[in-house]
């Protein structure tokens, strides 16, 4: 899982490698783990990029959470 730009603005672009076929779901969570965005998209065999929309979310410390398959990575951004 990787992501780019942190610090984000409006959006972020979200990498992560999956086999072709499976449901991902993003979330993006706030500091107290209220979920305030939630994505899925069907991957592709290889590299997978989602962009997620972040205009309107107030600055600060956020979690990016990807679920694929019975997998959970989750990983700090900070919007601006």
């Amino acid at each position: 899982l990787s992501f780019y730009p942190n610090p984000a603005l409006d959006f972020l672009s979200v990498n992560f490698i999956s086999e072709a076929g499976k449901t991902a779901r993003i979330s993006v969570f706030n500091p107290v783990g209220q979920a305030i965005a939630h994505k899925y998209t069907e991957t592709v065999s290889g590299v997978n990029n989602v962009t997620l929309d972040l205009a309107g979310v107030a600055g600060g410390i956020y979690f990016i959470q990807l679920e694929l398959d019975s997998e959970i990575t989750t990983e700090k951004v900070i919007v601006q």
